[in-house]
C-alpha cells in the first residue's frame, strides 16, 4: 500500500478543522466553523505540512488520526514536524482487532485470530515490566 500525499482542499473542512484545532500554533478558535475553514483552504491552496512548518515560529505537532491522510515519520521530519501525536490511532487499531476476532468467533465459530502472530501473555508482561 502506498501513501498518497496531497494538500488539504476546500472539500476537506471537517478533516482540516479537526487537525488544525488540535495543532499548537494554528489560530483557530471556538468561533471558527466550516465556512472560515473553507476560506482558509481557498486562500492557501498550496498549504502543506511543509508550508505550515516553515511559516510558524512554534514547533509543529502533527496528529496521526485521519485514515488515508498520514505520512511516514521520515516524511514528517523532513517537512519540519517536531512532534507526532498518535491521537486515538493505537486504540482504534486495538479495537479493530478485538472486533474482528469477536466477529470471527460469533459468525464463523473459528479461532483463526489466535494464529495471526498474537503476542503471548508472557511477551505482553515483559513489555509492561520494562
Amino acid at each position: 500500500m502506498s501513501t498518497v500525499i496531497r494538500n488539504f482542499e476546500a472539500s476537506d473542512p471537517e478533516d482540516a478543522y479537526a487537525h488544525w484545532s488540535l495543532t499548537p500554533g494554528v489560530g483557530l478558535s471556538t468561533a471558527d466553523n466550516r465556512e472560515p475553514v473553507i476560506g482558509i483552504l481557498r486562500r492557501n491552496p498550496g498549504m502543506t505540512v511543509r508550508a505550515a512548518c516553515a511559516a510558524l515560529t512554534k514547533l509543529v505537532n502533527f496528529m496521526v488520526a485521519i485514515r488515508g491522510r498520514s505520512f511516514s515519520v521520515a516524511e514528517l521530519q523532513d517537512a519540519g514536524v517536531k512532534r507526532i501525536s498518535l491521537a486515538t490511532s493505537l486504540y482504534r487499531a486495538e479495537m479493530t482487532g478485538l472486533l474482528d476476532a469477536a466477529h470471527e468467533v460469533a459468525d464463523r465459530g473459528t479461532f483463526g485470530h489466535l494464529d495471526q502472530g498474537l503476542l503471548t501473555t508472557a511477551e505482553i508482561n515483559v513489555f509492561f515490566r520494562a
